[in-house]
């Protein structure tokens, strides 16, 4: 029966005219070309918590604590478009557009623009469920676990996704993301040099604790193993998620009960800190 019905659900697709079920996010700059750039970027660090009755529709996610390091992100790639648009050689008789949206750090926000993005915000002339994906890339994300949903979103359209910053070494596999790209080594290059540095100074025995998430946990496995294979011990390996504040609380007493003098941190917004001072 359920066979039935999904034979019968695509035979009528057929004749449908597509429609837009909701209306899209707009995005927060944009600019019209004959080749348009998506991007997608955490401007803002977060969204308000709202109270859900489920009785009615939410009201749209409100962004807040500004982050500027993405703001210059921004910056940088509508500098580049307008330089590109400005050569007489890089690309003559072609304007390049670009459609940049905030995804706050939401996942929500974050697929919802991909979506728009894919999409657009218009029908098709006739009315059509196929046609070219609206953006020929996308620049983002900044982080590796939003940047591995985008890339899993869009692949199957082969739509590139280029981001500047997602290290995680997972991304390298071309078979699982074959449309990704990226302008930043990965987090193998980084782990392994972190082994040669514990050993450099003489340090046999040390922690560590990282970022629950896929660039802290692929970062530290990496360095596990790197780090066995030159003798170094690890006393302990702690994961963290900096909203649960009793998980960070029994890290700092295992730290505190610890023996090892050294500990590495191997913490995504260690690296934002740094930027921003």
């Amino acid at each position: 029966m359920i066979f039935l019905a999904l034979l019968i659900s695509l035979s009528l697709a057929k004749g449908e005219y597509c429609h837009i079920l909701e209306n899209p996010s707009n995005p927060l700059l944009s600019k019209h070309g004959d080749v348009i750039i998506g991007a997608i970027f955490t401007i803002h660090r977060g969204t308000e918590m709202q109270s859900l009755t489920y009785t009615e529709k939410p009201q749209p996610l409100i962004c807040n604590s500004f982050d500027l390091r993405e703001l210059r992100h921004t910056q940088a790639m509508i500098f580049a478009i307008e330089e590109i648009n400005r050569s007489n050689s890089l690309l003559p008789n072609i304007t390049v557009g670009y459609r940049i949206y905030d995804s706050c750090r939401s996942g929500l926000l974050s697929m919802k623009a991909a979506m728009a993005l894919m999409n657009g915000q218009d029908m098709t002339a006739d009315g059509a469920c196929s046609g070219q994906a609206v953006v020929q890339a996308i620049i983002g994300e900044s982080e590796s676990t939003p940047t591995i949903a985008l890339t899993k979103t869009t692949g199957p359209f082969q739509i590139p996704v280029v981001s500047h910053s997602s290290t995680c070494e997972c991304l390298s596999n071309i078979k699982e993301y074959p449309s990704f790209f990226r302008t930043i080594r990965s987090d193998y290059y980084y782990s392994i040099a972190l082994v040669y540095l514990v050993k450099h100074f003489g340090w046999t025995w040390v922690g560590a604790v990282n970022s629950d998430n896929d660039y802290g946990n692929s970062g530290i496995a990496i360095f596990m193993k790197a780090a066995k294979e030159e003798g170094i011990c690890v006393e302990y390996s702690e994961k963290f998620d900096q909203s649960v504040p009793s998980k960070m609380k029994k890290i700092a007493d295992i730290i505190k009960k610890g023996t090892a003098k050294q500990v590495l941190l191997y913490w995504v917004d260690l690296l934002d800190l740094m930027w921003e001072n």
